[in-house]
């Protein structure tokens, strides 16, 4: 799986992230279902622009089932130092 950093690879933080949401922002992470869904269900469950992420070995494993050819962007604690990546998971 191929990332893109914002910084060099000399300058790269792999740690002291806060989450990581899709760059389109057509799709939102359902806290009840712990899953990326595109068509919101008003009222029934919760919804949020961020999964919840800490470094960049759990950004891989949580690419693997997101939405596929979706971009997403990994948000580190300092600016400039975030992470994009493309889901691989079930087809869109």
């Amino acid at each position: 799986m191929k990332l893109r950093y914002n910084q060099s690879k000399g300058n790269r933080i792999n740690s002291q992230m806060h989450g990581f949401e899709s760059v389109n922002c057509e799709w939102l992470w359902n806290k009840e279902l712990k899953k990326w869904a595109k068509n919101i269900e008003t009222g029934k469950y919760s919804y949020s622009s961020h999964c919840p992420c800490k470094s960049v070995k759990s950004f891989r494993r949580k690419l693997k089932a997101a939405p596929k050819d979706v971009e997403f962007r990994l948000w580190n604690k300092y600016v400039g130092y975030n992470v994009f990546g493309f889901g691989f998971g079930k087809e869109v």
